[in-house]
């Protein structure tokens, strides 16, 4: 098991898309959208704006990083890998245990280092509000795994990861993660699967208010995150199963 998971965590942590789109594409956003002057003004908790702006791009990078993880399970079908790690004994149990460690892996690195230029460039925050956006980046985003793995199940590995990309992408920006939305979008915006874990992400930045400067109801959002991570975590296991019987 332990052979497996760093050849596999080798395999992520060098790869140059994962390197371009979970790496550099989340600090490049950052930089562009939190490093204007005019950002510098302090919420009421002691986080400026950019800081704020570096805890969504934390966590979008987060969950882009673990569902790339999640996605290469389509590559492993396809090569026949699949089925010989079960032919030698690796069960289902065991494989999630894995690509669920592997997921947490390769989020950690991406978030240490946009947090790193963030912390020497435009961000401003409360050593604590640091700390409590990490733990629950690493915590929430890692989860996502199951996502890519939906996606690679049942699509050519060449598609799966650019097609859970896509979801990530458009799920973000539908979750009020990357601009402010307003009116009907909002609204929608909030039965959106990643808008309860990123908004629990910035809960302490933002003292449990929306960008609208709304107040949130803390037991929707956890219901939010309840059943969509259920639904995810359901559908993974359920497309893992499908899988092993086709590989």
């Amino acid at each position: 098991m332990l052979k497996y998971f760093l050849t596999e965590l080798k395999h992520q942590l060098l790869n140059p898309a994962a390197i371009f789109f979970v790496v550099i594409m989340p600090i490049s956003m950052f930089l562009i959208f939190g490093g204007q002057a005019e950002l510098s003004e302090k919420l009421p908790s002691g986080v400026n704006i950019s800081g704020l702006i570096a805890i969504q791009m934390g966590f979008y990078g987060a969950i882009l990083a673990s569902s790339q993880a999640g996605a290469d399970i389509g590559q492993m079908r396809e090569s026949g890998w699949l089925r010989t790690l079960h032919l030698n004994g690796m069960n289902d149990s065991r494989y999630t245990l894995i690509r669920l460690a592997l997921s947490y892996a390769v989020v950690v690195p991406q978030l240490v280092l946009l947090y790193t230029v963030a912390a020497f460039t435009f961000a401003d925050m409360p050593l604590k509000i640091w700390a409590y956006s990490a733990v629950m980046t690493i915590l929430l985003g890692g989860l996502y795994a199951g996502v890519g793995q939906i996606f690679g199940a049942f699509l050519p590995a060449n598609a799966a990861n650019g097609l859970a990309s896509g979801f990530v992408v458009l799920g973000s920006f539908l979750s009020d993660m990357f601009m402010p939305l307003t009116g009907t979008m909002y609204k929608v915006g909030q039965f959106m699967p990643f808008f309860g874990t990123k908004t629990l992400v910035a809960w302490q930045a933002t003292q449990g208010k929306g960008t609208l400067g709304n107040e949130l109801n803390l037991t929707y959002l956890t219901l939010n995150v309840v059943i969509w991570l259920g639904i995810i975590t359901f559908l993974s296991w359920w497309t893992l199963r499908f899988t092993r019987t086709r590989s």
